[in-house]
């Protein structure tokens, strides 16, 4: 991920200077009502000094893949949604690697997303979770919290088995700091 990441463009790092601070969700069941909860909190709560409409992305969606990237609580545009899927996909062009998975490229195109907009606070809900996840590439002083919801054994196989080796993958959104 952090390769197709810099292939777009940006870096961890990047992400993070850029003012792009963003609350991490992660778990089983759960995750997309609190990052919701959190979405509107931000929305509501936040400084008048912060301007930027604030991001949320989720997955999976229901209809459209827009609805996973959200500004100010609406699915962006089909306008942006072209025009920010064609820069991502146009700067993979030509990498000897292809370009990234599914998920992956619609995790880098909601950073593109959040970049373009000017988005201060967002909230980003892991997929599969931890430590191989997508979204895992939050640079600690770019992630305001981590959440972590309720765990479940639902991906235990994929993620390696029970006990300490699941717990640690799951706690993969956590930062030092």
């Amino acid at each position: 991920m952090l390769a197709a990441l810099r292939h777009a463009g940006y870096t961890p790092a990047s992400l993070a200077a850029s003012g792009l601070r963003c609350v991490h969700v992660a778990g089983t069941k759960g995750k997309g009502s609190v990052s919701a909860l959190v979405a509107s909190i931000l929305r509501q709560y936040r400084p008048p000094t912060i301007t930027g409409p604030v991001g949320l992305y989720t997955s999976p969606h229901l209809v459209s893949p827009r609805e996973r990237i959200v500004l100010d609580g609406a699915p962006i545009s089909r306008d942006k949604f072209t025009r920010y899927f064609y820069e991502v996909w146009d700067r993979f062009e030509g990498v000897e690697a292809g370009k990234p998975h599914y998920f992956r490229f619609l995790t880098i195109l909601a950073f593109h997303t959040f970049s373009s907009e000017g988005v201060r606070d967002a909230v980003v809900e892991c997929g599969i979770g931890g430590e191989y996840d997508a979204t895992n590439v939050l640079a600690p002083e770019g992630t305001s919290a981590a959440v972590v919801t309720q765990l479940g054994v639902d991906h235990e196989r994929m993620l390696g088995g029970r006990g300490g080796r699941l717990r640690g993958i799951r706690r993969g959104c956590g930062r030092r700091g």
